[in-house]
């Protein structure tokens, strides 16, 4: 790594008690964290990938396997329906109830893409809630080294943290921006994390540690509560849709049933006469099995999952209130409180718990 070798020349300088600049040596060793941490966001971004695509293979296999058993299935009832029917509808009615069942099926389809991807944002958004928490309890702690170079070590921290949390922010915005628009995320919260961001060795003041510490509870307060808000529009209203369409899709779907039932009876019987109960029994059984089967495998789908950027730690449980974080001030006092009052209240949550 060639910062570290700039770093390593500058030690002999030192050692050789040739002249070197506090200026000089700082920014080598903030060249030298930078670029380490980088190095290291690579390596595990490299191996999230790694992870992905080998869960993803078995997925893919999986649901290939579900989806030609389907398929197999739905080329069984067309071809009873064709020896029956010769092609062609029965019934004006099954016609009519058969468009309105493929209308609900392709709405459910609608509402469960809509809610994978709400759930996935739902991860996204816990993720950086994490990410953001973890880069207060870092900087919340960075005056407490006495090293100036574990300090900037402490510094780069910050800067993954906000890295990781920022791209999860953003990968969680773009699986929900599509169906409605999201509070808290917006175009200039994006933009605060970004400086923020690029701002973290320069804030490494005493002057600077409360606002900056500030502005990092005003982002983790934006996930946690989007969060609340992400689980209650699932909840709400996307398993209310959900669970409406499902109702109306198995009357449709028992109508259906039941007028190809009536269709065949009628048609065995023109064909072979009173007599031909066992064949006429035969033929509705694979009709109610088939159909069924069918309908249980209408939500089969290959969810394609993206990889969120995590700094391998275990998800921090989120706030659970309702009303919108405050924006951040630029005062020294205000932070100490917020963070006495969010220990407060964790400590009851523990004794109501218990």
């Amino acid at each position: 790594m060639r910062e570290y070798q700039d770093l390593t020349n500058l030690q002999l300088l030192i050692q050789r008690k040739q002249h070197v600049t506090q200026e000089a040596w700082d920014n080598e060793q903030k060249e030298y964290v930078a670029a380490y941490s980088k190095h290291k966001r690579l390596e595990e971004t490299h191996t999230n990938l790694e992870n992905l695509s080998k869960e993803l293979d078995v997925k893919v296999k999986d649901t290939s396997e579900t989806v030609q058993k389907l398929l197999k299935l739905r080329k069984h009832q067309d071809n009873v329906l064709q020896k029956a029917f010769g092609g062609a509808y029965g019934s004006e009615k099954e016609a009519k109830i058969e468009e309105y069942v493929d209308k609900m099926r392709e709405y459910r389809k609608n509402i469960l893409n809509t809610k994978t991807q709400w759930l996935r944002g739902l991860d996204f958004t816990k993720q950086a809630n994490m990410q953001y928490w973890r880069a207060i309890q870092v900087w919340t702690n960075i005056f407490k080294q006495h090293s100036p170079h574990v300090r900037l070590q402490y510094c780069a921290y910050v800067a993954n943290y906000l890295h990781a949390a920022y791209t999860n922010s953003l990968h969680a915005l773009n699986c929900m921006k599509a169906h409605t628009e999201i509070p808290y995320f917006s175009s200039k919260f994006f933009q605060e994390v970004d400086t923020s961001k690029r701002n973290t060795y320069n804030a490494c003041q005493p002057r600077y540690h409360t606002p900056y510490l500030q502005w990092l509870w005003y982002y983790q307060q934006s996930a946690a509560y989007l969060e609340v808000w992400i689980q209650k529009t699932l909840s709400q209203t996307i398993e209310g849709d959900l669970i409406k369409v499902n109702g109306y899709l198995a009357v449709a779907e028992a109508d259906l049933r039941a007028e190809r039932k009536r269709l065949i009876i009628e048609k065995v019987k023109e064909k072979f006469g009173d007599d031909s109960y066992n064949e006429v029994a035969e033929q509705e059984a694979e009709v109610e099995r088939l159909s069924n089967e069918v309908s249980k495998m209408q939500t089969v789908s290959i969810q394609t999952n993206v990889v969120t950027v995590s700094t391998g730690e275990e998800e921090v449980e989120s706030s659970g209130q309702d009303l919108p974080p405050p924006a951040p001030k630029q005062q020294e006092t205000s932070v100490g409180a917020s963070a006495e009052e969010l220990k407060k209240k964790k400590k009851k949550k523990k004794k109501k718990k218990k």
